[in-house]
């Protein structure tokens, strides 16, 4: 065998995994950087803004690039599964939830995205994933579970049911979302589905800024508007291209389950900006999620 006939074997498995993990560490600064927003600008007023702002970066390239947009009615309605569940619902609900618990928590709880998202892909397309999915989804939450009872414990100041819940919800959105982006990436492109998407869903959500109050914006303070700033050209457009790709040509149950590291990188950027600490209590879990991951990746 050449070395270019294994190369050319390699790249395709390696290539999503590579992009998957750059989405997962540009978003693992996501709940750090809506944390900042809503302490100083309204929540639902962030997650409308996040949208919306993006789409004004993201409807003119689409259209300088003449990008392909959905043509048959099955895409569209992937396009539009898509456009609510990962730029309406989940930036909104992730926001209130933000509000009311705290950064490193709501990492926590969105690493079960991935569970979501196996399951979801499993049913639309009657296949579910081997043995080795499995086993890995249940190390990668029992790790979560310790993460959560040994590192922060539920009686963490700061966090409360509610905050909790509306994050859960807003995972399990985000995760119809994810599958719907996945499966027209496969014919449209990561770079379509995205910039289309976010455009379609600014058009849905826009009119919330009439009654949403923005009249402060210009006075929040610059943690609030950097964080926005993050979760506009960050998070709401380079992440979800970079996400869109990896899940069509990685596979959504394969892939899907590297957003189980993510939360281990919102721990650290928490220590890094918080003033949180480092103790084996978050080490230990963090090692047995990385490890769910790798079982994970083998199904």
């Amino acid at each position: 065998m050449s070395a270019g006939t294994a190369a050319a074997r390699i790249r395709p498995g390696l290539m999503p995994l590579a992009i998957g993990w750059a989405a997962i560490l540009l978003w693992g600064g996501s709940p750090i950087a809506t944390r900042f927003a809503v302490l100083g600008i309204e929540p639902v007023a962030v997650g409308i803004l996040r949208t919306v702002l993006a789409a004004l970066l993201a409807l003119p390239l689409a259209i300088l690039l003449k990008l392909p947009y959905p043509r048959g009615r099955a895409d569209w309605l992937l396009m539009i599964v898509a456009a609510l569940g990962s730029y309406v619902l989940f930036p909104i609900l992730f926001s209130v939830g933000l509000r009311h618990t705290t950064a490193s928590h709501a990492a926590l709880i969105h690493a079960s995205t991935p569970l979501f998202t196996g399951i979801i892909a499993a049913a639309l397309e009657r296949s579910w994933p081997r043995g080795w999915w499995w086993t890995g989804v249940a190390v990668a939450l029992i790790g979560e579970a310790l993460l959560i009872g040994l590192g922060r414990g539920f009686d963490e100041p700061g966090v409360t049911l509610y905050g909790d819940l509306v994050v859960f919800i807003a995972c399990v959105a985000v995760a119809f979302g994810y599958v719907a982006g996945g499966s027209l990436s496969r014919t449209l492109g990561s770079l379509a589905v995205t910039l289309w998407g976010v455009a379609l869903a600014a058009l849905i959500i826009a009119p919330g800024l009439i009654v949403v109050p923005v009249s402060g914006l210009l006075d929040a303070p610059a943690s609030a508007l950097g964080g926005l700033a993050f979760l506009v050209l960050i998070s709401s457009v380079i992440g979800y291209v970079a996400w869109n790709w990896a899940l069509a040509h990685g596979g959504i149950g394969r892939t899907g389950v590297l957003m189980f590291a993510q939360p281990i990188l919102s721990v650290v950027l928490a220590v890094l900006l918080l003033g949180e600490s480092v103790t084996l209590s978050i080490v230990v879990p963090a090692a047995i999620i990385l490890a769910g991951v790798a079982i994970a990746r083998r199904g």
